[in-house]
């Protein structure tokens, strides 16, 4: 099955591999370019945590009962004016977030 994603600026290099999950998202409104992590039962909310860093939302998207799953950047070259730090400190995210070859500039 191929993915379709909305053409952004988001990415930044991409000469850089993009490598992609469809995963399962807490309940509630997500934006591209939100950073996002893995909670204990497999599923991914919104950052709380810098170092808990797991992945970047490739489109905006509303989890519900009736639609639960959607796509994440697991790795790529991203533009930091497009990425939703949600409150957290972006030298800290970043540090954290090269580790997972997710890279922010």
């Amino acid at each position: 099955m191929k993915e379709i994603h909305e053409t952004s600026n988001l990415k930044r290099d991409l000469q850089f591999p993009f490598y992609t999950e469809k995963i399962e998202f807490e309940a509630g409104e997500y934006k591209m370019g939100d950073l996002v992590e893995l909670t204990t039962a497999g599923k991914v909310k919104k950052l709380t945590t810098a170092a808990e860093i797991y992945g970047v939302v490739t489109d905006d998207f509303t989890s519900d009962s009736n639609n639960k799953k959607n796509t994440i950047y697991l790795t790529g070259s991203f533009n930091e004016k497009y990425v939703d730090f949600n409150g957290k400190d972006k030298a800290e995210v970043k540090r954290a977030a090269r580790k997972l070859l997710i890279m922010i500039g």
